[in-house]
């Protein structure tokens, strides 16, 4: 096992593999920059699924308008 490996560095049958160390994985280590830039793009979008709706709700709660003058102006 190389140093910093993730718990199990992937696991039995890479079951307990995270998807960073997927991407990272598939990105430099394998060189398939196709498979790591798609699973990026995938992960990307499902942060911003669960951020989006949390920071909406956080400026509709403080009361002003969605306007970037409201986000920077306060």
């Amino acid at each position: 096992m190389r140093g910093g490996g993730a718990l199990t560095n992937g696991g039995p049958g890479r079951a307990t593999e995270m998807p960073a160390t997927f991407m990272y994985s598939y990105t430099f280590t394998r060189n398939q920059m196709a498979v790591g830039a798609s699973s990026a793009v995938i992960m990307l979008a499902m942060i911003a699924d669960e951020t989006a709706p949390m920071a909406f709700l956080e400026i509709e709660s403080a009361g002003t308008a969605f306007t970037a003058k409201a986000i920077w102006c306060q």
